[in-house]
C-alpha cells in the first residue's frame, strides 16, 4: 500500500486501485489502474463500496500520523493534469497545495 498526504490532499493506492481525496474543494477520484493506467475514468460515483474501503484505509493511516508542528502559511491552487501553455478553464481540476 502507498499513502500520500499533503495538507488537504490525500491519496492511497492498494493493488490496482487508487483513491485521491481533496477537502477544498471537496472531490474524490477513484481509478482502476489495471484497466485505466492514464487515470481518465473517475469511478468514484459508480463504485461507492471501493471508495468507502479505501477511505477507511486513509483514515486509519491518518490516525498514525502526527499533526504538523506549525500551520501552513500559504496555499496555492495547482491544476491536475493540466499541460503547460494551455489556458486555465473553470472546469479544470486542481488541488490546494499547502506550503
Amino acid at each position: 500500500m502507498l499513502f500520500w498526504r499533503s495538507g488537504r490532499y490525500k491519496m492511497v493506492r492498494a493493488g490496482d486501485w487508487k483513491l485521491q481525496t481533496l477537502e477544498d474543494p471537496q472531490k474524490v477520484w477513484l481509478f482502476d489502474l489495471a484497466s485505466d493506467p492514464t487515470e481518465r475514468n473517475n469511478l468514484a460515483t459508480s463504485n461507492p463500496a471501493k471508495v468507502a474501503e479505501l477511505t477507511a484505509l486513509l483514515r486509519q493511516q491518518d490516525g498514525r500520523n502526527i499533526k504538523p508542528i506549525w500551520p501552513s502559511l500559504l496555499q496555492g491552487a495547482i491544476a491536475i493534469d493540466h499541460p503547460l501553455g494551455v489556458a486555465d478553464k473553470p472546469t479544470d481540476d486542481y488541488i490546494h497545495w499547502d506550503n
